[in-house]
């Protein structure tokens, strides 16, 4: 029942309600690529970044992994819409357009890895700084363990 009133919330745009929800389902249901991918989503937009950070530690570094099949292209897809909404946005607040960075930085690890990183680059001396150098540590050391 929370996986389906959780999905109801994210299409609706209602994502601090879809986050709660997903926060309820089994580990099992949580490990499924597009749950999962809802879940980083919906932390992002909530400014839960640690959250979203956390869980997407856990996705393959693989390109061909099923995270970029084509199960996930209508999320993929709305991380771009996104993406596009945020980069036409100017920010004169600091604070807000670290936020905004970090959340760009986020939802383009599922559309452009590189993009990404320079997102990610551009905040390690930032508010985030504890957060997003944790995370670059972890997914350089998920690459070496796996080459």
């Amino acid at each position: 029942m929370s996986e389906m009133l959780a999905n109801q919330y994210f299409i609706s745009e209602r994502y601090f309600e879809a986050l709660e929800e997903y926060s309820k389902l089994t580990p099992e249901r949580i490990n499924d690529p597009i749950i999962k991918m809802k879940i980083i989503i919906c932390a992002a937009l909530n400014k839960n970044f640690e959250k979203a950070l956390s869980l997407l530690k856990e996705i393959p570094v693989d390109e061909n992994s099923s995270y970029y099949g084509l199960k996930l292209l209508k999320e993929i897809y709305l991380c771009e819409k996104m993406l596009e909404q945020l980069e036409k946005r100017k920010n004169p607040n600091s604070e807000n357009d670290e936020a905004k960075r970090m959340l760009m930085a986020i939802l383009s690890r599922f559309t452009d890895r590189k993009k990404s990183l320079e997102y990610f680059n551009g905040l390690k001396s930032s508010g985030y700084s504890d957060i997003v150098n944790d995370f670059l540590c972890s997914i350089k050391e998920i690459k070496q363990t796996t080459i």
